[in-house]
């Protein structure tokens, strides 16, 4: 049986998302004023950012990543957060 994950683990997890998201929002505000093609690398930070938020909330959860999720995929993720009652849909999700 894995260990549940401290929360200083689940902490460094969730920072590094929020780290990534400031990154983004820094890129995407300099793309904006700047005019440059910086789409892709800003979708890119935005998507490790919640990727990183969802593992999170597995890890505060007292839930291990599984190996299979420990890709880039996203979907995967939230299914398995939402399916442990980590999350909850509200009026404006379809």
């Amino acid at each position: 049986m894995a260990k549940r994950p401290s929360r200083k683990e689940t902490r460094v997890v969730f920072d590094s998302a929020i780290h990534y998201q400031i990154a983004a929002n820094t890129l995407l505000e300099t793309m904006k004023k700047e005019s440059l093609p910086l789409r892709d690398p800003t979708q890119l930070l935005y998507y490790r950012s919640v990727e990183l938020a969802l593992k999170a909330c597995l890890l505060a959860g007292g839930l291990s990543i599984p190996i299979a999720r420990t890709g880039r995929e996203i979907t995967p993720l939230y299914e398995d957060c939402r399916e442990n009652g980590l999350l909850r849909d509200n009026e404006y999700h379809d």
